[in-house]
């Protein structure tokens, strides 16, 4: 897909930085296909937040706000 360049995205060395701060054993590494896969799942879980918060929102008002997040996320996370 040629708009695949253009979108945002988390960079693969910051998904790095984020596992590393969490892994208890410092010599513990991912691979970079394991690094683009989490970024890519990251993006997606990301985008579909947004979407159903900005649902949410335009029940109600025309701005998204974290009340918007918080009442969308319980069901994100049992779909994700």
């Amino acid at each position: 897909m040629a708009d695949d360049q253009d979108r945002e995205t988390f960079k693969p060395e910051t998904i790095n930085g984020v596992f590393k701060a969490s892994w208890k054993e410092s010599n513990t590494r991912a691979n970079k296909d394991a690094l683009l896969l989490s970024t890519e799942f990251l993006r997606l879980f990301t985008t579909e937040a947004l979407h159903r918060s900005a649902e949410k929102a335009s029940e109600e008002e025309e701005e998204i706000k974290p009340e918007h997040l918080e009442r969308s996320l319980t069901q994100l996370m049992l779909d994700f």
